[in-house]
């Protein structure tokens, strides 16, 4: 696997997904479309980086969200949600759906997305690689997020 400056960053217009009761990849999941929305732009970005399979090895996750209500929650409609449950969120969507789960009922737009199904690892195989992370919520009138990862050299593998 070769890809430039062992970087890849990619920023989603609109709120990120969020790790919720219930999985996100199921049927009627409030999720599914943000984490189309995210997979569709990791994979872009990806593939611009010339990256043909998924990181091998520890990797660092910077996760930077930008929405007009970051702190506000109570009975707050526009709160765009705790930073813990946004991570958990990113990490999921970029990790194919788990497998060893018959319960799972995945919604088909996630199961038959072509390149971004969710069989398929986007940038990673498991969010267990993930060995570092910075996270920050900064106040916006638009809400988009950053994602930057790459390998983390610090930790041993």
């Amino acid at each position: 696997m070769f890809w430039k400056k062992n970087i890849i960053e990619f920023q989603v217009y609109g709120k990120p997904p969020k790790k919720t009761t219930g999985s996100i990849w199921s049927v009627n999941s409030p999720q599914t479309d943000l984490v189309i929305n995210l997979r569709q732009k990791a994979f872009d970005a990806s593939q611009e980086k010339g990256l043909k399979e998924p990181i091998q090895g520890p990797v660092r996750l910077e996760l930077i969200v930008y929405a007009s209500n970051i702190l506000e929650r109570k009975d707050q409609h526009d709160y765009l949600g705790d930073l813990d449950a946004l991570v958990g969120g990113i990490f999921e969507s970029l990790q194919p759906a788990p497998k060893n789960n018959p319960e799972l009922d995945i919604d088909p737009k996630l199961k038959n997305g072509g390149d971004i199904a969710s069989n398929k690892p986007i940038i990673l195989s498991d969010d267990a690689q993930i060995t570092s992370i910075v996270a920050k919520k900064i106040k916006n009138e638009k809400p988009s997020y950053t994602v930057i990862i790459e390998k983390d050299s610090s930790s041993n593998s």
